[in-house]
């Protein structure tokens, strides 16, 4: 928008009026007055206005040439249509030089007058000006060439700021700084270098420098290897280094200050990226590309994941442990899954691992193998297979090599550990087991035990499965019945109180089948408030004795069993709670509840009553008296001060299915994709904690056969025409197959058109529904390919990486495989969800649900 001029009576740039050329009024305040003073308005009306503008043609003096153009040098003096009576009397003395060039001057001027002032003459002035320049805080002493300035707190106790410096000879300057420290700790010169304040030869010439130095200080914030340098410092200043404990400390922190080989971020944001590149990989690029977390690059991560399952990295991480801590428990136990297939990374996931045969068959389970280090050691997930139907033959092999693989890393086995199902006991059996038993693989002995937790629940279920619901033990020569009735009549008549003596619910006293397997519901009966509200209402209810004894023998067994922190016993004030020792009261009542439990073991037959089942006692006694045994063999043969039972135990798997879980939104099945994932992610954290670098990842070879006979090529053009003109409903997919790959090809697709004049379009009935959405109508050549290959995929069962699977396409005799990218193309629409065949995730994908819009059509 044009400026309007501001002269009285003229109507310049105004609407409606033509367009003029319009002078701004000057910025100098003593110039821009007399300009006001010509002008025939009022003078207080303008001074109102920021800017005031008058026409060019309100002028009549000479122009002179400025910065930005020309401008009149006299203020206006044309008004038409004004009295000359009305008008102003201004003097028009011209200015000597033009505005700009004054304002040039007077800057410099004041340059030179500043600078002056700001530069130290000499150190004598230096000496005596420098109190003016800072606050009475600041203290100054002043030691022949040394120079020292101090700032203390406001109480005057401790020194906050503390400046040294020293007199030199040089024609740079003549103070040098030699240090500066802040609450006793120094600062390094190369803070001040980076803040503009001071240059590389630390010397001193301007009061602003100093002033810089002093404002630096205030705002610089120690970081955490600062404190460990001055940590260092100080320990190499002591006189007691021949002390052991001052040499631990020592080496700590020199540990601490050793930046990891090849590490650019932190372990920590490591873990983040991980957990969030594993969740949703556009998010992660998303979040990267915002700038708003530094994270490190896509291909460093995936490097990083993909060599998180190798033994090399368990072999390197032992090394990193103390040799108490290479003393490790072998974890394995099944996880349901849904059956499906998943492309992901090249590669069709979700088969079974344990398959013979041509059949190939897909995972119901995975079957995770963790290592789990003593004396506080990582948690590291070593292998995970997709199984289906697995047997005893089959775990046998899988957990031998298992073994093998964490013996050569430099690990040793102390116990395997697993839940009591058929399978395991008929694996355990095949080794000799379960107990203490010597695998000729390892050339060791080792502990096969049962998950003391899932006999924990086993105990709780016979319970309320046995007939009558009633349990009968001996204990010091006399039998007794556990009625689980009298847990009923506990319930009941507590819940009418508002004031509960238990913590036992409905659903603890009469589970469904899902919910026996919880844990928390069984602690909710075997608890020590259960056993004092039995005790109290005992004869308000008529509560028989062994239903007391057999729920506070499994009660302290539990304690006893599930010890997971060295102060629980302390904290919780329960003998049963405390960790295991050599000749500690634990190993004696464990021993004497192996017998009560043998007792209650049932002796066989049909019709089980009052009595646990064998496969239960068995591996209660079995596994109690085993981990007391491996105990005692930590305490003497390895010198643990004390062992914390926990350990034996499977529930790290069952933490880790539970975050697996998570992954997939908290459903029961989860995937075989999420559950690797997952354990890359844990492994991943294992490995940064204890500073082992992954190793590079390997490529794994398919493991299909790739050989394909010459007689798997028989299809012809023939065939393909008869399929054209069929019913079948392959034709279909085939068609619009080829017509995507010529859409995405159009330039190759022209080449090959133009070499083979034979090969025509295919022309059938329903081409005027399949061609939409920009897809051409294909060659027949093209539709050939895409059968020839169905039919190969067919034949071979290939469940191979993308990059054989196109290889194995080149070979077909068809011009589309010149033509690399439709062969990977083709590959990747028959590995991600074999669309050409009857697959069960057709109608989810959304591309190729052309059979039934078409049969409707029809």
């Amino acid at each position: 928008m044009p400026k309007k001029c501001n002269v009285y009576g003229c109507r310049g740039n105004y609407r409606e009026e033509p367009y003029s050329k319009v002078v701004s009024f000057p910025t100098d305040e003593v110039e821009r007055n007399r300009w006001i003073d010509a002008m025939p308005n009022e003078r207080s009306s303008l001074l109102q206005l920021k800017q005031i503008y008058a026409c060019a043609n309100h002028f009549d003096c000479k122009w002179i040439s400025v910065k930005g153009g020309k401008r009149p040098s006299q203020p206006p003096s044309i008004f038409p249509g004004v009295l000359k009576s009305c008008l102003k009397q201004v003097s028009s003395a011209p200015r000597t030089r033009p505005r700009t060039a004054s304002a040039e001057a007077r800057a410099e001027k004041e340059r030179f007058r500043t600078e002056g002032l700001d530069k130290i003459a000499d150190f004598s002035s230096f000496c005596n000006e420098i109190k003016q320049h800072f606050s009475k805080d600041h203290l100054f002493f002043c030691d022949s060439d040394d120079i020292y300035i101090s700032k203390t707190d406001a109480k005057g106790r401790s020194v906050i700021q503390f400046v040294h410096f020293q007199r030199v000879q040089s024609s740079f300057g003549f103070l040098h700084l030699k240090c500066v420290e802040k609450n006793g700790k120094d600062i390094p010169k190369t803070y001040f270098f980076k803040a503009g304040c001071l240059q590389k030869n630390s010397l001193l010439s301007k009061w602003s420098q100093l002033d810089k130095i002093l404002s630096c200080i205030t705002e610089y914030e120690f970081k955490d290897t600062d404190y460990l340098k001055s940590a260092v410092e100080e320990l190499n200043s002591m006189s007691c280094s021949d002390s052991p404990h001052f040499q631990f400390i020592y080496a700590q922190l020199q540990l601490l200050l050793t930046p990891p080989e090849g590490r650019r971020f932190d372990k920590n944001l490591y873990i983040l990226a991980a957990e969030l590149h594993n969740i949703s990989p556009a998010a992660y690029k998303m979040v990267r590309k915002s700038g708003s977390i530094v994270l490190p690059r896509v291909e460093l991560l995936k490097k990083l994941l993909s060599c998180s399952f190798h033994d090399e990295n368990l072999e390197q991480l032992f090394q990193k442990l103390q040799p108490q801590q290479c003393l490790v428990n072998i974890l394995f136990d099944e996880v349901k899954l849904t059956e499906t297939l998943r492309y992901s990374g090249g590669r069709v996931v979700g088969y079974a691992q344990n398959g013979s045969g041509d059949t190939e068959v897909l995972a119901t389970h995975a079957l995770v193998i963790e290592v789990v280090c003593h004396f506080g050691g990582p948690r590291y997930i070593l292998r995970i297979y997709p199984v289906a139907k697995l047997n005893s033959d089959q775990l046998k092999k899988i957990l031998l090599e298992a073994l093998v693989a964490v013996k050569n890393a430099g690990g040793s086995i102390i116990s395997c550990v697993g839940d009591n199902c058929n399978t395991n006991v008929a694996v355990y059996g095949k080794l000799h087991g379960p107990g203490k038993v010597f695998i000729d693989a390892i050339n060791s002995y080792a502990f096969l035990v049962f998950d003391y937790v899932h006999s924990f629940k086993n105990i709780r279920n016979n319970w309320i499965t046995v007939h009558d619901k009633e349990l009968s033990f001996t204990k010091d020569g006399n039998t007794y019945i556990a009625r689980w009735k009298d847990i009923e009549a506990l319930y009941n008549e507590d819940r009418k109180n508002s004031i509960r003596l238990t913590k036992i619910t409905y659903t603890a006293v009469y589970p469904k089948s899902l919910q026996r397997q919880s844990v928390p519901f069984v602690c909710q009966i075997f608890n020590d408030k259960t056993v004092a509200a039995l005790s109290t209402l005992k004869d308000k209810l008529g509560i028989n004795e062994g239903t007391i004894i057999f729920v506070k023998l499994i009660t302290d067994w539990f304690h006893m069993m599930n010890v997971k922190d060295r102060y629980s016993g302390i904290n919780m004030r329960d003998e049963c709670r405390q960790p295991w020792t050599k000749n500690c009261t634990s190993f004696k009542k464990l021993n004497e509840t192996c017998d009560i439990i043998s007792s209650c073991a049932w002796s066989g037959g049909r019709g089980r009553t009052q009595k646990l089942t064998n496969q239960t006692a068995e591996a209660f006694v079995v596994s109690t008296r085993a981990n007391i045994e491996a105990a005692e063999l930590l305490l003497t043969q390895h010198n643990f001060i004390y062992v914390l039972p926990g350990v034996f135990a499977d529930e790290a798997l069952e933490k880790f299915f539970g975050q697996a879980r998570q992954r997939s939104g908290g459903n029961f099945y989860i995937d075989i994709v999420d559950i690797k994932a997952a354990a890359k992610t844990k492994n991943l954290h294992a490995l940064l904690k204890y500073e082992s670098t992954p190793c590079e990842s390997h490529d794994v070879p398919c493991t299909s056969n790739i050989c394909i006979d010459d007689d798997q090529f028989d299809i012809t053009i023939a065939d393909t025409e008869d399929l054209v003109q069929s019913n079948d409903s392959v034709k279909h997919k085939c068609i619009f197959l080829a017509g995507y790959l010529e859409h995405k090809y159009p330039a190759n697709i022209l080449c090959i058109e133009t070499e083979n004049d034979d090969d025509h379009r295919i022309n059938s009935e329903f081409l005027t529904n399949l061609n939409r959405g920009g897809l051409t109508v294909p060659l027949l050549s093209t539709v050939h390919f895409v059968h020839s290959a169905y039919k190969l995929f067919g034949k071979c069962n290939l469940h191979c990486c993308r990059a054989h699977l196109s290889h194995a396409l080149r070979r077909i005799d068809s011009p589309m495989v010149v033509i690399q990218g439709a062969c990977l193309t083709l590959s990747n629409i028959l590995l991600k969800a074999f669309v050409l065949d009857n697959s069960d995730k057709e109608r989810q994908l959304g591309c190729l649900r052309r059979k039934e819009k078409l049969s409707t059509k029809n």
